[in-house]
């Protein structure tokens, strides 16, 4: 694991990975929910399962689109504030859902 960069860059699949500890992470998509308009898509996971989170998923979806790349460094902070543990970026990606 590497260092915690501010910029998004995708791996060939279109997926990011930021870790905190051993068991959680979010994952980053750049073809999901708001892409056709420039947008992210995000998913908290523990494990290889995509995980509710209060603060971070939506009311009514565990992940959240339509996402700035702002508002993406956003919730990776919120995940690392939940979790207690500083992001890292992950060079292997997660199941893709």
């Amino acid at each position: 694991m590497e260092a915690l960069s501010r910029r998004l860059e995708f791996d060939k699949k279109g997926q990011i990975v930021f870790c905190f500890g051993d068991n959680w992470s979010l994952s980053v998509i750049n073809g999901g929910y708001g892409a056709e308009e420039g947008k992210f898509e995000i998913a908290p996971m523990v494990g290889d399962d995509i995980e509710f989170v209060d603060g971070v998923s939506t009311e009514f979806d565990d992940v959240r689109g339509w996402l700035t790349e702002q508002e993406v460094f956003f919730y990776v902070d919120k995940m690392s504030e939940i979790t207690g543990y500083p992001a890292k970026h992950n060079d292997s990606s997660l199941p893709y859902w």
